[in-house]
C-alpha cells in the first residue's frame, strides 16, 4: 500500500491531471454527494499558495471534511474531480479522488507516487498546482488547481490564428523549460494534457509517464535545485542506471544514466526515436512541442494516424505508416501554403529526426516566430 495511508499535507506540491480525472462506476462512495450547484469564484494558484501550507512535513493534517464539495467536474477511468472549497481560507480548489482498489487492481499504485514526487518540485503559472493530499476509506485525494477546460476544446473548429498559436507555444515551451532545468521529462505533451485556467492560461497537466533524468556530470540522480533523490523519485531501479555504487563509471554509463528507453507516450506525438526503440532524453519533449506547434496552427497533427485509416490502411497497418513516416520525418511535405516562412522554420527546426538538432527551449524562445507575437523579456529572466 501507499506511504500516504495515514493522511496529511504534502510535503512537496504535487498533482495530477484534473481534467482527465479518473475513477469507477462505483466513485460515488470516495466523496460525499455534490452539496448544491452553486457556481464558484476559482482562485488562482499563486494566491492560494501563500496561505495554505505546502513544502512542510508537519502541516495540519487535512480530512475531507476541511473541505465543501460543491459538484463534480469530471470522471475518468480511476477516479473523479470535484469542485470545492477549503473552509478555512474560503479559496476554490479542486479535488481528485482516486480510488485504491482501481489503482492497486491496475498496478500503478507506483506511477502515483513517481508522479507526485516529480510534480511536487513543479512550481510554475504554466504548470497546473498542487496544494496537498489526504485519503478516505476508499480513495487517495489530490487537492489541485482548478482547471476550466481543455486545450483541444479550442481545436474542435480547426486551426488557431497564428498570433494565438505562437502565445499558446511560449507559454508551453516555458512549462516544458522549467521540467527540463530540473531534469524532468513529461514525454506525454499534447492538447489533452493541456488545460486552461478561469484567465485563459495553459495549465501543462498529468505528469503520469514523467521521468526524472539525473544530471550527466553526476552520480548522485539528485534533481537539480530540489533535493530529492532518485530513491525518492522511485526510479532508482530504472533500467539498473542509477544510484549503483558499485557500477563502474564508463562514457556510455554517464550517457546512458541521463537516457530513457521505455515505448510511451501518444501515437501521433511519439518521437522517431521513440519510434525506433533507441534511448532518449529530454529531446523527445522538443519534438512534441513541435507536433504541438503545428496541431494549434492546421488543427490536427503532422503525421495523424487517423489520415492513414482514411486511405484504407488497417489499424496495424496504418500504424506501421504512420511510424514510417515519423522516422523519415518528412515535416517538408507537411507544410502548408498558409503557414508563414516564421512558423514553418520553427517547425523544421523542431520535427527534426535528429534529436540533436532539435532547438532548445531556450532556442525557441528567442525564434522569430515567438518574439513576432510575444514580449519574451519575462521570461528571459526567469
Amino acid at each position: 500500500m501507499f506511504a500516504m495511508e495515514s493522511g496529511g499535507a504534502l510535503s512537496q506540491p504535487s498533482l495530477m491531471n484534473a481534467g482527465s480525472v479518473s475513477v469507477g462506476p462505483s466513485s460515488q462512495a470516495c466523496i460525499p454527494a455534490p452539496k448544491d450547484e452553486e457556481e464558484e469564484n476559482v482562485t488562482s494558484f499563486d494566491t492560494i499558495r501563500d496561505v495554505m501550507i505546502i513544502q512542510d512535513p508537519i502541516a495540519p493534517v487535512w480530512t475531507i471534511d476541511d473541505f465543501e464539495i460543491a459538484r463534480k467536474l469530471g470522471q475518468g477511468q480511476f477516479g473523479n474531480v470535484y469542485l470545492a472549497r477549503e473552509r478555512r481560507t474560503k479559496y476554490v480548489v479542486a479535488i481528485k479522488a482516486i480510488l485504491k482498489t482501481q489503482l492497486l487492481q491496475s498496478s500503478n499504485e507506483h506511477l502515483l507516487r513517481r508522479e507526485i514526487e516529480i510534480h511536487s518540485h513543479l512550481i510554475h503559472p504554466n504548470i497546473l498546482g498542487f496544494y496537498g493530499w489526504f485519503t478516505t476509506k476508499h480513495c487517495i485525494c489530490l487537492i489541485i488547481e482548478v482547471a476550466l477546460g481543455e486545450l483541444m476544446d479550442q481545436l474542435e473548429a480547426g486551426g488557431l490564428p497564428e498570433p494565438t498559436v505562437s502565445k499558446y507555444m511560449l507559454q508551453m515551451i516555458s512549462a516544458i523549460r522549467t521540467c527540463h532545468k530540473l531534469n524532468v521529462i513529461h514525454r506525454d505533451l499534447k492538447p489533452e494534457n493541456i488545460l486552461l485556467s478561469h484567465d485563459g492560461m495553459l495549465k501543462l497537466a498529468d505528469f503520469g509517464w514523467a521521468a526524472h533524468i539525473p544530471d550527466q556530470d553526476t552520480n548522485t540522480g539528485v534533481c537539480a535545485n530540489t533535493g530529492v533523490s532518485a530513491n525518492t523519485v522511485g526510479l532508482s531501479a530504472q533500467r539498473g542506471l542509477q544510484n549503483s555504487s558499485n557500477r563502474p563509471r564508463t562514457p556510455q554509463y554517464d550517457y546512458l544514466k541521463n537516457r530513457r528507453k521505455t515505448y510511451c507516450g501518444t501515437l501521433d506525438y511519439l518521437s522517431p526515436e521513440i519510434v525506433r526503440h533507441e534511448w532518449y532524453g529530454k529531446e523527445v519533449d522538443l519534438w512534441c512541442l513541435g507536433v504541438l506547434c503545428y496541431e494549434l496552427a492546421h488543427g490536427g497533427p503532422p503525421f495523424p494516424c487517423q489520415e492513414y485509416k482514411a486511405q484504407g490502411f488497417k489499424e496495424a497497418d496504418a500504424r506501421k505508416q504512420q511510424q514510417q513516416d515519423i522516422q523519415q520525418c518528412s515535416i517538408e511535405k507537411r507544410l502548408l501554403p498558409s503557414m508563414s516562412n516564421e512558423l514553418k522554420d520553427f517547425l523544421r527546426k523542431t520535427l527534426h529526426k535528429d534529436p540533436k538538432l532539435r532547438m532548445s527551449t531556450d532556442q525557441m524562445i528567442v525564434h522569430s516566430f515567438i518574439t513576432k507575437f510575444n514580449d519574451i523579456n519575462k521570461e528571459l529572466a526567469l
